[in-house]
């Protein structure tokens, strides 16, 4: 990846670690750039410790139904994919 654009890629997880807390969003979704750009890079040590912030971020549990950007969304999708991602984290760790 040319320097510039790898300046770029870093600013734009520097912008989604600051909206996602902003915005009430799960703290997953700020970790994600992150993690791509270790991948990319192809640093072993950051990805693994990328992979291991986000299973520690997805063990904590997000109620979007409370946000105003998901307000409308029923609880019953939010309980479906809690307890998939619950079981799925489990399973892994």
């Amino acid at each position: 990846m040319k320097a510039d654009k790898q300046e770029k890629v870093r600013e734009i997880a520097e912008i989604a670690q600051a909206m996602v807390p902003l915005s009430g969003l799960w703290q997953y979704g700020a970790l994600v750039p992150h993690l791509q750009i270790a991948l990319y890079q192809e640093d072993v040590n950051q990805s693994i410790k990328q992979i291991k912030d986000l299973f520690d971020a997805a063990r904590i549990p997000w109620n979007m139904s409370t946000l105003p950007l998901f307000y409308r969304i029923a609880q019953e999708s939010f309980t479906f994919y809690y307890s998939f991602f619950t079981a799925f984290i489990h399973s892994v760790c």
